[in-house]
């Protein structure tokens, strides 16, 4: 219901890359939310129950609107092309986009796409478990916060482009 009723209009309304950044955000609120769950000062009542929520509301929020928002921005980036080759560069950009997670030198990009896929979880649990829920979420979230605020720049570019082809 989010991605069909929200995130589709705001696509063609807001632009592909700042729908994604709001997501970036949302998760970095609830990775926020998540951090000061196991803290002292929340944890009697119902705190712990509505920031609960608060986190898994912003983490579907993020769900809905990250992955649509960047694979319409990458389906876009071929748009421009009126040739009969503009179907087989959508496709050859989407692959590539969906399995890419740095340049080719060693791996090809599906190899590395599985590869950042199975280290990240890794990692972070590692993480978790070896510092810390609060630490981790927090360390998390700062990280996602640098995120959003460098995709600030492409957002602002987006704008610029949109306002230029009207």
């Amino acid at each position: 219901m989010l991605q069909a009723r929200h995130v589709r209009p705001s696509l063609a309304k807001s632009g592909e890359l700042t729908v994604s950044r709001r997501g970036v955000l949302a998760c970095t609120i609830a990775l926020v939310l998540l951090s000061i769950l196991p803290l002292e000062t929340i944890k009697h009542g119902k705190t712990p129950t509505i920031v609960l929520y608060l986190a898994a509301s912003c983490l579907a929020y993020t769900s809905a609107t990250v992955v649509t928002g960047l694979t319409a921005a990458a389906a876009a980036c071929c748009d421009d092309d009126s040739s009969t080759q503009s179907d087989l560069k959508r496709g050859r950009a989407m692959g590539s986009f969906r399995s890419r997670v740095g340049n080719t030198s060693r791996y090809g990009a599906d190899e590395q796409g599985q590869l950042g896929r199975a280290i990240g979880p890794v990692l972070t649990s590692s993480m978790y478990f070896m510092i810390g829920p609060t630490a981790s979420y927090a360390l998390t979230a700062g990280c996602m916060f640098v995120l959003w605020t460098s995709m600030g720049r492409y957002t602002r570019e987006e704008s610029f482009r949109k306002k230029k082809k009207q």
